[in-house]
């Protein structure tokens, strides 16, 4: 109710002192009391009678050398039909500049007392709110002395005053004149132009980028926290409702709810030079309470101080968590053997690992980081030493196959000595052996004619 009656104070000024400034209008409106009567018409000198005043004629008006005098009748008394007229027209004249003078002395005056009276109530000297009802005041006391055309030199002289004064603050209005003005006249009337809104790390309403001076009324989303400047101080607000000061604007917005990522780590050297792959996933947030994150009653001043860090020293603070774990993971595997990397549940025990020296770096360094969850996903070689090792697996089967060939031939051999073949008979064997396979194979065996055939022929054991 309280608050109510606060917010309520500006338009009950306005009304009341209105009313004040019609009461007055009406009372100097007021026709003056009437002259008691005086009687009969006192005689006048005997001998003047009749005679005419110089300068004049018979029935007082002016003549041609004489000086105005007011309008008689015959009787020589001042005409009140006349008199009455101009007094009428005099009246008309004053009501008509009197009463909408008074109705805007009462509303310029009104609404600057009321504003100044509800920032008192609240706790908040609003001197300026004070220094514009001395100001209205001021000028109608002009007009009210000098009469209302003094006011037509009076305003023009606050609006130009008024407007080289933003002018000169226009640099610390992004240098733009118009828009200058334009909250220029909005610290001084304290006039809000709608909310603003922050949402999912970002300002939703309105969609403009550029900074949005105060004061003005900004909502912060639970699971979002702002910092503002204003001059050279920067405040932390958390999730709540919030008035800006003059000049105060949101500098930075941070999304306080865990943020997830997955990314591709190209060639990681193992201690034996061979190149991997990894996939990566990684959960991360700022290391603040989860409380705090929801219900700015739950900030402290520790976890605004952690705030202000990232604001200051770590601008990027989710693309260093990032370089952080992708470092890490590199450093861990240069010092493994790539044979090690195929091991069973190796990408569990290398992201626990991970993990583990990641948190242990951000604390050492102070950074309000926190790494929630790592996970380590297709491990493997790279794509050319994948080649690489398939063709050198190719080599090897392929060695391992003439070695298999040439040791049975060695026994064949040793078996052929063993019962008493000769060289010339081992060579002949061979011979035919190696003609017979040739004229098998489709592609060899037109190249044989009849004297190969009998050739072979003689050749096979009788």
């Amino acid at each position: 109710m309280k608050n109510k009656i606060i917010s309520a104070l500006p338009l009950l000024m306005i009304m009341v002192m209105a009313a004040m400034g019609l009461a007055l209008a009406r009372a100097s409106n007021q026709p003056p009391a009437a002259p008691p009567p005086t009687g009969a018409a006192e005689a006048e000198p005997p001998g003047v009678a009749g005679t005419p005043t110089p300068g004049t004629d018979g029935t007082g008006q002016i003549g041609v050398e004489g000086t105005p005098t007011p309008s008689t009748d015959e009787a020589g008394q001042p005409d009140a039909e006349g008199t009455a007229a101009a007094e009428g027209e005099d009246a008309a004249d004053r009501i008509v500049v009197s009463y909408p003078l008074g109705l805007l002395a009462g509303i310029f005056i009104g609404y600057p007392l009321g504003q100044a009276m509800a920032g008192f109530s609240r706790g908040n000297r609003r001197w300026r709110w004070v220094a514009m009802t001395v100001l209205m005041v001021h000028v109608f006391a002009v007009s009210i002395v000098w009469g209302p055309h003094a006011i037509l030199a009076a305003f023009p002289t606050l609006i130009l005053t008024f407007i080289f004064t933003a002018i000169m603050l226009r640099e610390l209005y992004n240098g733009d004149v118009m828009k200058t003005i334009g909250q220029h006249l909005r610290l001084t009337f304290g006039y809000f132009k709608g909310f603003q809104i922050v949402n999912h790390g970002k300002m939703i309403v309105p969609t403009e980028k550029e900074p949005i001076f105060g004061p003005r009324i900004f909502v912060v989303r639970p699971g979002n926290a702002v910092v503002t400047i204003n001059r050279n101080k920067h405040t932390v607000y958390g999730p709540g409702f919030y008035d800006t000061a003059n000049f105060e604007y949101i500098e930075k917005i941070f999304d306080l709810s865990p943020h997830e990522r997955s990314w591709r780590i190209q060639n990681i050297l193992t201690s034996d030079r061979i190149p991997v792959h990894a996939r990566v996933e990684a959960t991360y947030s700022i290391d603040i309470n989860r409380l705090s994150a929801y219900n700015d009653l739950n900030f402290t001043d520790n976890e605004r101080n952690r705030i202000l860090i990232l604001h200051r020293e770590l601008a990027d603070w989710q693309a260093l968590a990032v370089d952080m774990v992708e470092q890490t993971l590199r450093d861990i595997i240069n010092v493994r053997r790539f044979e090690a990397l195929v091991q069973p549940n190796l990408h569990q025990r290398l992201a626990r690992e991970v993990l583990a020296a990641v948190t242990q770096q951000l604390r050492a360094r102070g950074w309000p980081i926190r790494i929630d969850h790592i996970v380590i996903k297709d491990l493997q070689p790279a794509q050319e030493m994948l080649t690489a090792m398939g063709d050198r697996w190719n080599e090897v089967q392929r060695a391992a196959a003439w070695r298999t060939i040439l040791d049975a031939i060695a026994r064949g051999y040793a078996n052929a000595r063993a019962l008493g073949m000769t060289e010339a008979e081992l060579q002949a064997e061979v011979l035919r052996y190696t003609l017979e396979q040739i004229a098998k194979d489709p592609t060899t065996s037109i190249m044989f004619n009849r004297e190969l055939n009998e050739l072979m022929a003689l050749l096979r054991p009788h």
